[in-house]
């Protein structure tokens, strides 16, 4: 597994972030019977924004570009890419 991020702190309530994530060598499927899914690299970018000590939000997306595998035992080949996966986060300490 290889990953990379970085982390900036443009002003004292902003933190930009960005990252890169290959959780597996090569592409494989997972559970090939149930969801032939194909997972290879996934790229992130984010960003924080405190408004006080206490209080901040946080927001996220990740893209993974589509990738196909062909499983010869089974006899088919699988196409997965994903550009949808946001998150937004607020948190408050008490």
């Amino acid at each position: 597994m290889f990953q990379i991020g970085a982390s900036y702190k443009a002003t004292d309530a902003l933190t930009l972030r960005a990252g890169a994530k290959s959780p597996i060598t090569g592409t494989r499927q997972l559970h090939e019977c149930t969801v032939p899914a194909t997972i290879k690299t996934h790229y992130t970018l984010g960003a924080g924004y405190a408004f006080s000590k206490v209080s901040e939000v946080n927001g996220s997306y990740t893209y993974a570009p589509e990738v196909s595998s062909t499983n010869s035992n089974m006899g088919y080949t699988t196409t997965h890419g994903q550009s949808n996966n946001w998150q937004l986060m607020y948190s408050h300490r008490f």
